[in-house]
């Protein structure tokens, strides 16, 4: 077979070829069931958010499925995983056919994020339009494709136009962080058979953020005091459901913090020993005696946009941290992706130590957290009372887990004995085609960032109790989010989802929002839609028989 020179911004595609190699530089064409659309042309897969993390969902499933990739010896003598060369090579012995690399054992693992170029086989662009990026998912089906994975809520226009065309009806599409709107025709039947679509019970997140934040805030209060007590803020990007949501999650944490400190509920078992066999309540083995205290929601008044920059863009985030700052605030969350700069901008120059909490990722991890350069001779101190090495700005944060979503709904349309339909080991069910999935704490797809689980346990009675350190041993690596360990969170939780029901009704009830439901220190966050707690809900996009089965598939094309 020829080989082909080709240029970097030229397409290469399965239908002409079922690998190319580009020669001079060893990018190989990855022959895969599916491709991921990130979300806009500005976008890579390598972003540390989204596309990245659903890249890791697709890289688990392929692992676990153990597809073989060909591991990529070059000349140079690195190595690269790649797909197979263009002498057609499945990795399997050693081909010199091309006498500049050779391919030696497969390997179950494809590559990192940053070492895989645009358009070959397992990402691309979509294009600036709706029409482009309708153009973008028939170029990728006509190339050998099966299933596109998109994350973002922008795909919704294309994904809408594309996944009724009945060309592409026997292709999938699994769609992270969106939901179809209006998805029925005009004649009331379900439509959207190849759709398997997953939202994200954000709130869950922020709400365990929420308390992990007090506990921190509490433990460092040395550092963060100065103004004479604990304050956080927070703000979103545009006015969204989904974004006002996440924000009385984080709200309602630090609601039921408080709220457990007036009962009694866990303000002792937070001041216990961490050590020792005697794990019962005493407040002189922790915090150095001192008494936990309630932590201050910094309210931005009755106006929406006093809560919103009005965009997601760097920049725009600028003032409004500026007013929580100024408003004494010493942990700040940003729901408006990249604004989380902003906060750490404002932060690097204020005159007084500002904690900053990430979103969606664990941006904690991420090379845009900044060294904590306004703590002065003042050191922060970790769960256990240790000092914090090298302290950066953002400590941890209220993630989405679109990897363990993108990996549950594959193992759904994959399912032989069961096409589309998946039980996770927790009580959700995920599914496949034809359906729209909710992500949260049930099924381990919304929760804590690692960095900042050991705050939440510290929270817990539970890990306290009856003498023994089971719950502790290694919790912030072992027990990720698994939160039914934890009833009392799990308590917490459930009474947060039904404050936010019941507030939910009152809004609707009272057009002003001034409704005296604010008498336990609630923040009168303010009313948008009517609907200010729109609580998703699973859905079936398709009936019976018309959901799509791709459980036939294979996951290596050739």
């Amino acid at each position: 077979m020829k080989k082909l020179m080709l240029k970097s911004s030229i397409l290469i595609t399965a239908s002409v070829l079922p690998i190319a190699t580009l020669a001079s530089c060893s990018i190989q064409y990855y022959d895969y069931f599916a491709e991921i659309v990130v979300s806009d042309n500005t976008s890579v897969l390598a972003d540390n958010s989204f596309s990245q993390t659903t890249y890791e969902g697709y890289k688990q499933f392929m692992a676990e499925e153990k597809v073989t990739i060909p591991k990529l010896n070059n000349n140079n003598g690195g190595t690269e995983s790649g797909g197979k060369t263009s002498s057609g090579s499945s990795g399997n012995g050693t081909d010199n056919s091309n006498g500049t690399e050779t391919y030696t054992k497969d390997v179950y693992t494809l590559p990192d994020a940053d070492k895989v170029a645009q358009s070959t086989g397992l990402w691309r662009r979509p294009g600036a339009t709706v029409a482009e990026r309708v153009s973008t998912f028939k170029g990728s089906f006509v190339s050998g494709k099966d299933v596109m994975i998109v994350p973002g809520f922008n795909h919704e226009k294309s994904l809408k136009q594309i996944a009724l065309d009945k060309d592409f009806s026997d292709k999938g599409f699994v769609w992270m962080d969106g939901v179809i709107s209006e998805y029925k025709k005009d004649n009331g039947e379900p439509s959207y058979h190849n759709v398997s679509s997953f939202s994200f019970r954000a709130e869950q997140s922020a709400f365990l953020t929420g308390i992990a934040a007090c506990v921190f805030l509490n433990i460092n209060k040395d550092v963060f005091n100065g103004d004479g007590g604990l304050k956080v803020g927070g703000f979103v990007g545009l006015p969204l459901v989904s974004t006002l949501d996440f924000l009385a999650g984080f709200q309602a944490g630090v609601f039921a913090f408080n709220a457990s400190l007036k009962n009694g509920v866990s303000s002792s078992q937070m001041n216990s020993a961490e050590n020792g066999d005697d794990q019962k309540a005493n407040p002189n083995n922790s915090n150095n005696g001192k008494n936990w205290e309630k932590v201050e929601f910094i309210d931005l008044g009755s106006n929406i946009s006093n809560w919103a920059t009005g965009s997601f863009g760097v920049g725009d985030g600028m003032q409004i941290s500026r007013t929580l700052v100024n408003k004494g605030a010493d942990m700040i969350m940003a729901i408006a992706g990249p604004q989380t700069l902003d906060v750490i901008s404002v932060a690097e120059t204020s005159s007084r130590p500002v904690a900053v909490l990430g979103v969606d990722s664990a941006q904690e991890e991420q090379n845009i957290n900044k060294p904590f350069t306004t703590l002065g001779d003042k050191k922060l101190k970790n769960a256990k009372g240790e000092e914090i090495n090298d302290p950066k700005f953002i400590q941890f944060s209220a993630i989405k887990k679109l990897d363990s979503a993108t990996k549950q709904v594959l193992g759904a349309i994959f399912n032989k004995n069961d096409p589309n339909n998946a039980k996770y080991t927790g009580s959700s069910f995920v599914k496949g085609f034809g359906f729209q999935n909710i992500g949260s704490i049930d099924n381990d797809t919304v929760g804590v960032s690692n960095a900042g689980l050991p705050y939440l346990y510290k929270f817990s009675k539970d890990w306290f109790k009856n003498g023994t350190n089971t719950e502790k041993t290694n919790s912030e690596e072992t027990i990720p989010n698994d939160l039914k360990l934890d009833p009392n969170i799990v308590k917490k939780n459930k009474e947060y989802e039904k404050l936010q029901k019941d507030r939910s009704v009152k809004y609707l009830n009272d057009s002003s929002g001034d409704n005296k439901y604010y008498s336990e220190g609630w923040t009168k966050l303010p009313n948008n839609t009517g609907e200010f707690i729109a609580l998703p809900e699973q859905l079936s996009y398709a009936i019976g028989a018309s959901h799509l089965d791709g459980s036939k598939w294979k996951l290596k094309l050739r």
